[in-house]
């Protein structure tokens, strides 16, 4: 890949992870406050989609099999440059963004709440901060659209657990990954 190719995608993970952080920051604030739940858990579904998008980066899903150049051709960019990225930075397939419900969890929101509300009956929660237990009714977890338990750092979105502090974790180190690849890039000759 060219330098300046990997520039152009190193500034962005860089961008999306710091979106990702910029979003716990405020969803804090909030949450010092004890006010606004419906602004926290806007920030919590900022800090699992800028993670999404930076995970899509690193991580491309495969192309599905055709016999469409063009379409050949695209995916296999999309593996090097993957495959390019992750080798830069040194990431494995370990890594918390990797994780491939971060990625789902736009692509699929219509199909899971489709899902939910065709349960019956519908005991259906949104906007939640506390306990899971505050969840529950009559010993069995309702269907949650939104719900973060911070004494756990768990935000539940659509009934999918997401550990916020492991998400927060990988954004930071990938974008301190990114910041140190940005630099040595820098420092080495433009051969291109």
């Amino acid at each position: 890949m060219k330098y300046y190719v990997e520039e152009v995608y190193l500034t962005e993970i860089i961008f999306q992870c710091e979106q990702g952080l910029d979003a716990v920051h405020r969803a804090q604030v909030f949450l010092n406050k004890n006010e606004a739940p419906r602004h926290v858990m806007s920030f919590l579904d900022d800090v699992i989609d800028h993670a999404s998008r930076a995970s899509l980066l690193l991580w491309p899903v495969p192309g599905q099999e055709t016999k469409n150049k063009q379409k050949q051709e695209a995916n296999q960019r999309r593996a090097s440059r993957g495959d390019h990225l992750r080798s830069v930075l040194e990431l494995d397939d370990e890594h918390p963004i990797k994780s491939r419900k971060l990625r789902d969890n736009l692509h699929h929101f219509d199909e899971r709440l489709d899902t939910i509300t065709s349960k019956t009956p519908l005991v259906f929660i949104d906007g939640e901060l506390g306990p899971r237990i505050l969840v529950e009714v009559d010993g069995a977890v309702a269907s949650t659209m939104r719900h973060f338990d911070y004494n756990t750092s768990t935000y539940y979105f659509q009934e999918v657990e997401f550990n916020i502090a492991e998400v927060v974790r990988g954004l930071a180190d990938v974008r301190e990954r990114c910041l140190a690849r940005l630099a040595s890039l820098k420092e080495k000759p433009r051969a291109g």
